[in-house]
């Protein structure tokens, strides 16, 4: 229930401030994702404290009672009536009442470049101006012609409405989304194996439990700086966030690799510093990258596929790595391993946006062939 609850306030938080923000949504992504590191940092003294005082039973009632002010926070996020939404409304209407008086005038589309994912910032339609007379719509709405207009139009888009509400056309139109998630598979099994075995393994190599732990505080800081870092970096346009969401995975994938190779306490901490930088990167460079991929209109369903696949690799990750353990007797292997999926997660999201050239080109020979055929007969 807890994971449940966690899942969907944080897909909601990130539609929601994409809503709000469109120029500077980099940027307001990298805060909110700051704002949870600060909560990591600050929850586990705050919880060690609360189970001294009231016991478990006691500290779980006050957690609960904390937790709950998302409630309050969440009905203060109220979704935005997009110009989009409007303008569908209009259009809807315009078909069911021709003689109705309702005039919406649209749109700048951004179209995508060379059939790579879209630029940063507009994905969808731009409605620049719009004028709708409502008194017209809401009568013409409910009139007997549109309740059967809108009865045939749903029964005529029922064999698909499930298909579209899941997402599926995004794995047949965007072939880079469905490389992106196969990524986020490898890296959700290499950093949950990682994170679960940090401590145990610098315990092995002589270093004090305390010691150990002070990996993980490090770990938290530079993920701290690693948010509010990549969403300046992005707003920027210094490079396609894509590209950014690749290149940290790689170098989280990296440090993994390296891990096993050092038993200085020194450098131990390095790596830990930056495996939290390129995580708390990659972490709010997703949303923006699937937001470049799919546009604002698909953000919602491709934030929920791309979650699901990064925590089937969350769950199967900590079970592999423990048994490669109890096999070898030793975590080199593990981290060896899953280093090296992490690393080809982040190569893969690398060259995502070529596949999609790669099928416009096809695409294009396709139509050609088929024309000359024709101009052939």
């Amino acid at each position: 229930m807890i994971g449940l609850g966690m899942g969907m306030q944080v897909v909601a938080t990130i539609l929601l401030i994409s809503q709000y923000f469109d120029k500077k949504y980099p940027i307001a992504i990298g805060l909110f994702y700051a704002g949870v590191s600060m909560g990591v940092l600050v929850t586990p003294p705050l919880y060690h404290f609360l189970l001294n005082m009231y016991g478990w039973r006691g500290a779980l009632l006050i957690i609960g009672a904390i937790n709950s002010n998302n409630v309050v926070f969440g009905a203060l996020m109220k979704p935005l009536e997009t110009t989009r939404m409007k303008k569908r409304e209009c259009s809807i209407n315009t078909d069911v009442a021709e003689d109705s008086f309702v005039e919406c005038h649209s749109i700048h589309s951004v179209s995508e470049t060379s059939g790579v994912c879209p630029p940063t910032e507009h994905q969808d339609e731009i409605i620049s101006t719009e004028r709708c007379d409502i008194g017209d719509i809401e009568e013409k709405h409910n009139s007997p012609k549109a309740i059967s207009a809108g009865t045939h139009n749903n029964k005529r888009q029922t064999p698909t409405s499930i298909a579209s509400y899941l997402g599926l056309h995004l794995f047949v139109t965007k072939p880079s989304f469905s490389i992106i998630c196969i990524a986020q598979f490898l890296e959700g099994f290499g950093n949950s194996s990682a994170l679960s075995h940090l401590i145990a393994r610098a315990v092995t190599t002589g270093t004090s439990t305390f010691d150990a732990t002070l990996l993980l505080s490090a770990f938290g800081c530079s993920g701290l700086f690693g948010r509010l870092l990549i969403g300046y970096v992005v707003w920027l346009k210094i490079a396609s966030a894509i590209i950014l969401l690749g290149a940290s995975i790689t170098v989280y994938g990296l440090a993994i690799l390296v891990n096993p190779l050092t038993d200085i306490y020194g450098v131990l901490v390095m790596l830990a510093c930056i495996l939290g930088f390129s995580q708390g990167a990659y972490q709010a460079l997703v949303p923006i990258g699937l937001r470049e991929c799919v546009g604002e209109k698909d953000l919602g369903v491709a934030v929920g596929w791309d979650y699901f696949f990064m925590g089937v690799g969350y769950l199967l990750g900590p079970p592999f790595s423990g048994w490669l353990f109890d096999t070898t007797g030793n975590y080199t292997a593990a981290f060896f391993i899953t280093g090296a999926m992490v690393i080809v997660g982040g190569v893969l999201i690398i060259v995502s946006p070529y596949a999609d050239s790669c099928k416009c080109k096809i695409r294009q020979q396709l139509t050609h062939e088929v024309k000359d055929a024709t101009v052939e007969l």
